[in-house]
């Protein structure tokens, strides 16, 4: 018996392949946004737990000194960033009070050479440049949870027209705050969470951020919200940051 070649059928047309390519390209433009969508859901859920293992962190903290907040001394003094890291020094305490992500500088057991545990920051945070000379530019790797500066100043002091010069530090206790609390205690700074090209106009004059970051409570809950440049401050600093009333205040409505 002779050799059968196998039929493999008739070849695709030209057109035949170019209507394949164009449904593909459909698919592909329409399978996009979902993964990004769901790529932005999961970071923002991994941005909540990091900022609530913080919270953790923060009132092991409370719970190790009798109750009371993070405070770098009534007094303004330079300190090195991070423990191990003498190349940089950073202002701590007094009207700096713990300023942006400064207050990892409490726990020394948790960076790891010149990097601090990334359980405890922003998934999105920009990676560490030591060779930066800007602040947006990486050149800090303390975690973009930023505290509010009130942990460290006497409430008596922020009222509506109190002014910068005003402020005076001050300890303050956790049970100082009402629960269940409407005060933030970290917020996600998304301006520096963010790649460049992304980063907001609002970062000129301290506005309000139109898209939901992460804000942890002094009650240890967390949520993702707008933030709110109409709460009440002084000097229209940055929400969160001075709040009228300071740990007795009000960051959410």
């Amino acid at each position: 018996m002779g050799f059968v070649r196998p039929s493999f059928g008739r070849a695709f047309t030209l057109t035949e392949i170019v209507v394949v390519i164009a449904i593909l390209g459909i698919v592909v433009t329409l399978t996009i946004p979902i993964l990004k969508a769901s790529r932005d859901q999961a970071r923002a859920a991994l941005c909540l737990s990091n900022i609530r293992q913080s919270g953790v962190l923060l009132l092991t903290y409370s719970h190790q000194y009798t109750d009371y907040l993070p405070f770098a001394g009534r007094a303004p003094s330079d300190g090195p960033y991070p423990p191990d890291f003498p190349e940089h020094t950073t202002k701590l305490g007094g009207s700096w009070s713990l300023w942006n992500g400064a207050w990892s500088l409490l726990f020394p057991q948790e960076w790891h050479g010149k990097r601090w545990n990334s359980a405890f920051q922003c998934p999105r945070q920009r990676p560490h440049d030591p060779a930066a000379t800007e602040y947006i530019n990486g050149w800090f790797d303390l975690p973009m949870y930023w505290m509010t500066d009130v942990v460290g100043y006497d409430a008596a002091t922020l009222r509506q027209d109190s002014k910068i010069a005003d402020i005076r530090a001050s300890p303050n206790r956790l049970s100082s705050v009402q629960f269940p609390s409407l005060k933030t205690y970290l917020w996600e700074e998304y301006a520096f969470c963010t790649p460049q090209s992304d980063e907001p106009d609002w970062l000129a004059n301290q506005g309000t951020v139109h898209v939901p970051t992460s804000v942890l409570l002094f009650d240890g809950s967390a949520d993702r919200r707008i933030r709110n440049a109409q709460i009440p401050g002084i000097e229209n600093l940055m929400p969160y940051s001075h709040t009228v009333g300071g740990v007795y205040g009000r960051d959410l409505r």
